[in-house]
Order: structure tokens, then sequence, then C-alpha cells
């Protein structure tokens, strides 16, 4: 408090209080345990800043439940509580600030939904962390811009602020590393774009097989998709997204179904899903249009009924 860091009483610490500390953190509020004695005691020079603190459990700082006053105790350190947070298996996030849209603003994320939430900070933040965190929100990683410098506006003073370390690949920042806080003028901003993707497959012997092509402008205009690196698991999401199981879902390579027409675009290349997203927007690429493949690449599938 105030720069300087003190440690809290254990006196009617518990499970509650604990949550709200873990949530302060950025981690899981249920599962939250207290430690007493564990991890030692602060040095005699730190100050006890908060006793007989009782929270509901969904507070967003520990300074909204109830405590005595600030720096006012009669523990000693011997009573330092600690906690151990688990990690959090679940983030949603929001973009809000200054001139924010449905596709742009202040990255906020919350592991707890939506009762606290963080921002996240700039600090060695490039296209990578940007592109997953689009990938959550549901939008394409193509054309991803981000800024940092709190440019949509500073997160609310009681939030936490984290930094995430991606490859670009993870389906959520919660697979990345992470570290800890940092003053919100280094709030983070996305932009990301919105594709409303159509798939068909044509040229089959059946509707559930075919070359497989896509559409960005309401099935105005079709392109292909290029086999390289194209496997089971990327076939797996175009068949859940028409609607037949992503179970036996079988890749084909070298326009086995037929080659495209050379009017035609190919729009992806690189396509590299997990198997498990609900769009082809949500998995990794080289991104809109950019390839090195002919038609004779085109990418096929099958998918079982």
């Amino acid at each position: 408090m105030n720069g300087e860091w003190g440690t809290i009483c254990d006196d009617n610490f518990g499970e509650a209080e604990a949550g709200v500390v873990c949530g302060m953190l950025g981690y899981a509020r249920n599962g939250a345990i207290t430690a007493m004695g564990t991890y030692g005691s602060g040095s005699t020079s730190q100050p006890i800043h908060l006793d007989n603190v009782d929270c509901e459990g969904n507070e967003d700082t520990l300074l909204e439940c109830k405590h005595n006053a600030i720096d006012f105790t009669d523990c000693n350190h011997k009573e330092d509580v600690g906690v151990v947070c688990k990690a959090a298996t679940h983030a949603v996030i929001r973009l809000e600030g200054q001139g924010s849209t449905e596709v742009q603003g202040r990255v906020e994320i919350s592991t707890d939904n939506g009762v606290t939430w963080s921002t996240i900070r700039s600090d060695n933040f490039d296209l990578s962390e940007a592109k997953v965190l689009c990938r959550m929100l549901g939008f394409s990683t193509y054309n991803v811009t981000y800024w940092g410098n709190a440019f949509f506006g500073e997160g609310h003073a009681y939030m936490s602020s984290k930094t995430f370390d991606c490859y670009g690949t993870e389906t959520s920042v919660l697979n990345c590393n992470t570290s800890g806080s940092c003053p919100h003028s280094k709030d983070v901003g996305v932009r990301c774009t919105k594709v409303d993707l159509q798939v068909r497959l044509v040229n089959g012997s059946k509707s559930s097989e075919g070359r497989m092509e896509l559409s960005i402008d309401n099935g105005v205009t079709w392109g292909t998709v290029c086999d390289d690196a194209f496997d089971n698991l990327d076939a797996a999401v175009v068949c859940n997204m028409l609607g037949y199981g992503r179970s036996g879902a079988t890749a084909k390579a070298s326009a086995f179904f037929g080659a495209g027409q050379s009017t035609q675009s190919i729009l992806l290349s690189h396509l590299s899903c997990n198997g498990h997203e609900n769009t082809i927007i949500e998995c990794n690429s080289n991104g809109l249009g950019v390839h090195s493949c002919g038609h004779g690449d085109d990418a096929g599938v099958i998918c079982i009924p």
C-alpha cells in the first residue's frame, strides 16, 4: 500500500478471503486455500497492513472486504497468512475502453466467469499474443493490430494487470507463460478482423465429401484451400462446421476431388488446427490469401455422415 509491501494477519482469514486474493492475481477463486505459517514470516521492518479481513468472496480486491483500519493490528509476523491458488482453467475476454467496438478495445480478461477482470500489459506484447486474444474472441487472426500504452484508456485502478508470452498458435492465453502486475499506463489494446466465413464441399460423390471451398463474402465468390500442412485435425474442424462429426474426418491432398477453377482464389495455406476449434477462423495459418500453391494443391475433405 502506498508503495510499501506488508503482510496480512491470519485472524479469521479463510477460503473466501483466499479466493479474493487469487482472483486479484488472475488465478481461479475456487479451490483457493489458506496456508498458515507455510511460507515464513515477514520482515520485522514490514508493516502488517490488514487484520480481521472478512470477505463475501466476490470482491474485486481485499480493500472491498470488511477489515480493521489499515495498519491497525494486534498480530505479529508469526501470524502472517499465506495463500495457495489454483491455475485458472477457463478465461473470458472482452474489449473495453474509449473508442471500443465489437472488434477493438482495451483487452480485459476474467478467469472467474466475469466476477473480476484484469488488463494485459504491453511489455513484450506482440502479434503472437494479439492473435491468441482475437482467436479467443472468435475472430479471425488475419490483419490483427495491437497497441500499447493504454491506447483505449487505462483499466480501473482496482484491476490487476498481467503479462503473457505466447507463440501465437495457442487457443487461450492460459496456455501461454504469464507474469505479474504493472501500471495501467501500459494496458494493451487490440483490433481483430471479423470474417463471416462459409465453407462447402464440392465435386464429391456425396454432400459429405469434396473439394473444400471457402467464402468470405456471404457466398458471392468461393475460393479453395492449399493442402500444405492440411491434415485430419483440420478436416475435423471443417466437418464440424458443416454439421458432421469430427471423428473419422479425413484430409485429402493434391486436388483429390479435382482442381478449382483458374479464376478462383486460394484463400488459405498452412492451416493448423488442434481439431477442437468451432471454426477454421480460430486456427492458425499463413493468413488470408497468403500462399505459394496452385489449384493442383487444392485440399479436400471426407466427413462421416
